[in-house]
């Protein structure tokens, strides 16, 4: 056989592998076929009693005079102050304000969300001293020193609490 034949045979060879290969390649890039294919359907939804999608007059008027009622009775400012005038806090959906815990723990988050390390530190540091005995604000402590960048206070905090875990104090 002739050189230019067997040129133009491996030319041949080449290109209907490449074709082969593009159109797998092609079929690969396809998205994968739906399990279960979307059918176009048609609205099922039949509204039995349109009183419930589009209620009268009355029924407004019943439903304000109930949330009224509700209101004067859990909601006025005079039900939520006890004797001394104060605002009253009880589990009986009053109002509710955060423990002093979970306030120190609210602000350490939004300053660490800041990237106000040395603010949140501070604020641990301070609750800390005022109340030694804290296990997890401690570890708290001992951790956010580790991510700021201050390992020997750091370890100082996590070997203070390791006293604390030893003595079993409170």
């Amino acid at each position: 056989m002739r050189y230019e034949a067997r040129a133009a045979l491996a030319m041949g060879g080449v290109i209907t592998v490449a074709l082969v290969g593009f159109v797998g390649l092609r079929g690969a890039m396809a998205p994968p076929a739906r399990a279960f294919p979307v059918a176009a359907s048609a609205d099922s939804f039949a509204v039995r009693d349109p009183e419930y999608i589009r209620p009268d007059s009355a029924t407004y008027a019943r439903f304000a005079a109930a949330d009224a009622a509700w209101r004067r009775k859990y909601a006025s400012a005079s039900a939520l102050r006890d004797e001394s005038g104060q605002i009253e806090e009880s589990s009986e959906g009053r109002i509710w304000r955060p423990s002093p815990r979970q306030a120190l723990d609210d602000a350490v988050f939004e300053l660490y969300k800041a990237g106000r390390f040395d603010d949140a530190i501070a604020e641990l540091t301070n609750w800390v001293q005022r109340h030694p005995g804290d296990r997890d604000e401690l570890l708290k402590l001992a951790r956010l020193l580790n991510q700021a960048g201050h390992g020997d206070e750091s370890i100082a905090r996590y070997r203070q609490l390791l006293a604390l875990e030893s003595s079993g104090r409170r």
